[in-house]
């Protein structure tokens, strides 16, 4: 979606072997979307589980949003807590 936002969207679909283009291109990025989003939510979740030091609160808060919003919550949880926990593990 973000790159039908970009200029080059508009020069590939201009062209008449633009379409194909766009075809494989999307495949690429939906496959590699959903083998990613079934890598992140389980390691996600299992980090949780095991590692993370959060405040029980804050942990019940992530789970909702794990069951709830699935890769998407999986994929913010990445961002703002497994990296900051483990960059000051390391």
């Amino acid at each position: 979606m973000l790159f039908m936002i970009t200029p080059l969207f508009s020069i590939v679909s201009a062209r008449t072997s633009g379409e194909l283009v766009l075809k494989i291109l999307g495949g690429v990025i939906g496959t590699l979307g959903a083998v990613s989003a079934l890598v992140i939510w389980p390691g996600m979740l299992l980090f949780w589980f095991r590692e993370d030091r959060s405040p029980p609160v804050d942990k019940a808060v992530w789970l909702v949003l794990f069951f709830v919003t699935a890769w998407f919550g999986s994929a913010v949880y990445f961002f703002r807590v497994y990296s900051k926990q483990v960059g000051r593990s390391s």
